[in-house]
């Protein structure tokens, strides 16, 4: 019995059932050489039909998927090289060089985020395509790719087991790759999983002293040193002597409160060490003092007012409310209108992220009326941002668009916003608009890897027709 097929060039290739056991290894490797002479020779559609008939004898075996999807990849058919590196991966997963192949095709697709993955997962398997991305890729891509490898056995444990030490350890890894504000949120996150991690306080001290945010860094030692005296040598050890001296005085100012509210327990000493433990974020403790202080004047207007900033900073956003209404009732001159719209937006942020979409709305509005020239302009581009992104849940697109342009009159350079609002472009089927805002997003982070993979998503669907 006889089995054969014919190639695209008219090519017929064939065998019997009665010799394909003995000779169809040999045959199919004979096949992979000749395929490899083709492609060496750029004849790419010689080598195509070449290394698709050995894989007609041997549908099991990973090398000629492999090697017509190099040669896909050769002549810019990426969709079909995919799928071949695809099934190599499946039937060899433990292939460094097709992983690393299917990163360069991923990234030709401007799908980033699959390349990077890919290009991590050739270097896990082979240390040596450490040096293969290091001299190959664009050093923006490699460094994505360095920062991937390090933040995945963060980011798995975080998913497997989130305690404070592993959100403490990836912040770290943040800080590495100046990414400061993920940073310094993974050191909250480890502070409210454990409020005693003199670790996390410690290391975000470090970060807020060399972002140049002393009082901060300050804050932030001294409560390391406080859950652990020990971190009082690594902060003479870490730090300029100037700094550690202010961090002593700093302390010792604290401790003096505390004298001072045994010896005359009157409601400014509460409302200094109020003040103290504001500063020092222990916001429970400087709600109950400035508490005490208000029983024992009721009219003291500073002390609303500052348990109000607790309360917000404890994201008890209702309390803080009423403490600012109640401070501006007692002096209807004084203006807390700032404050106020700051609260009704945090609350607004968490309306949405609780998926209540018009509260979010209607307190987003109120931040804006009650303070429609915020000085600092980023501040209000975020409210507009923020209700643009409450719109677009609603699918009010036309909405969301209108938001996400005027938080973008505000800050121009708004990365995250311009990804946001070429999604709404997309829901309307404005790709053209949206590829425009993907692209500037970009333009203002290259390491926007969402953006590079929404834009190539466009550019999978319709080619390069924008």
């Amino acid at each position: 019995m006889i089995t054969s097929f014919t190639t695209n060039h008219g090519f017929v290739v064939g065998h019997t059932k009665e010799n394909s056991s003995r000779d169809e290894n040999k045959l199919y490797f004979e096949l992979i050489f000749k395929g490899n002479e083709f492609y060496n020779q750029s004849n790419y559609s010689r080598a195509i039909d070449t290394y698709t008939a050995a894989i007609f004898f041997k549908q099991d075996y990973p090398d000629a998927y492999r090697k017509r999807g190099e040669v896909y990849f050769q002549k810019q058919r990426y969709g079909d090289a995919i799928k071949d590196f695809d099934k190599a991966i499946e039937l060899d997963e433990n292939s460094a060089e097709t992983y690393y192949k299917r990163g360069k095709t991923y990234y030709k697709l401007k799908r980033t985020e699959e390349a990077v993955k890919d290009f991590a997962k050739a270097i896990k398997l082979k240390p040596k395509y450490i040096e293969i991305c290091r001299n190959e890729l664009h050093a923006n891509l490699y460094q994505a790719v360095d920062e991937y490898i390090q933040l995945e056995p963060c980011n798995n444990a975080i998913k497997n087991n989130p305690d404070a030490s592993t959100y403490v350890k990836r912040g770290i890894v943040y800080a590495k790759f100046e990414k400061y504000d993920d940073a310094i949120k993974d050191f909250g996150e480890a502070i409210e999983l454990d409020e005693n991690s003199a670790e996390a306080y410690f290391e975000r001290g470090k970060l807020h002293y060399k972002l140049e945010e002393q009082e901060q860094a300050i804050r932030d030692c001294s409560k390391a040193i406080d859950f652990n005296p020990g971190y009082d040598e690594t902060c003479r050890e870490n730090f300029p002597d100037d700094f550690y001296k202010t961090l002593e005085e700093y302390m010792e100012h604290v401790k003096e409160c505390d004298r001072e509210v045994e010896r005359n327990p009157n409601a400014n000493a509460y409302f200094k060490r109020g003040e103290v433990y504001y500063l020092l974020e222990k916001y429970d403790l400087a709600i109950r003092d400035y508490s005490e202080a208000i029983k024992l004047e009721s009219d003291f207007i500073e002390a609303y007012i500052n348990r109000g900033d607790a309360y917000y900073e404890s994201k008890e956003y209702d309390s803080a409310i009423q403490d600012y209404e109640k401070a501006i009732g007692l002096n209807s001159n004084i203006n807390l209108k700032p404050k106020l719209a700051e609260a009704y937006f945090e609350r607004g942020k968490l309306h949405y992220k609780l998926g209540e979409q018009e509260q979010a709305i209607q307190d987003f509005n109120n931040a804006i009326e009650l303070n429609p020239n915020i000085d600092l302009k980023p501040k209000l581009a975020e409210v507009y941002f923020e209700r643009g992104k409450a719109h677009y849940k609603l699918k009010e697109y036309d909405l969301a668009i209108r938001d996400y342009s005027k938080a973008i009159e505000f800050k121009t350079d708004f990365a995250e916003v311009y990804n946001c609002r070429g999604n709404a472009y997309c829901a309307q089927k404005q790709y053209e608009q949206a590829v425009k805002d993907y692209a500037k997003a970009i333009e203002f982070n290259p390491r926007f890897l969402l953006a590079y993979n929404n834009l190539g998503l466009i550019y999978e669907k319709f080619g390069d027709n924008f």
